[in-house]
């Protein structure tokens, strides 16, 4: 290697901080911030993802909880005796005799 002077040096010391400089250094520095701002965005729609599935899960758990819930459930039925389904009986034959002259 050729040894360079001072004034070589200073030079070549100059035409880095001049190639280091200006737009070189900005249009860095805005590539970083355009991958930092997609990186960004990947997160939030994996975030938004996510908590869409979370939340289609848990109201899938939530349903299934109800069903099972009033599947267990003591059943409420009506106990007709039998002289109350002869009195509706009669009540509809009335009914029907009554549209139907």
């Amino acid at each position: 290697q050729a040894r360079l002077g001072p004034s070589a040096t200073a030079m070549q010391g100059h035409l880095r901080t001049y190639m280091d400089a200006g737009a070189p250094k900005r249009f860095k520095e805005d590539e970083e911030k355009e991958q930092l701002a997609k990186e960004l965005a990947k997160d939030w729609s994996a975030v938004f993802e996510r908590s869409i599935n979370t939340l289609f899960l848990t109201e899938m758990v939530r349903g299934l909880m109800l069903t099972l819930k009033y599947f267990f459930e003591r059943k409420v039925t009506v106990k007709w005796r039998i002289s109350h389904m002869l009195l509706v009986l009669l009540s509809c034959l009335l009914l029907l005799t009554v549209l139907l002259s």
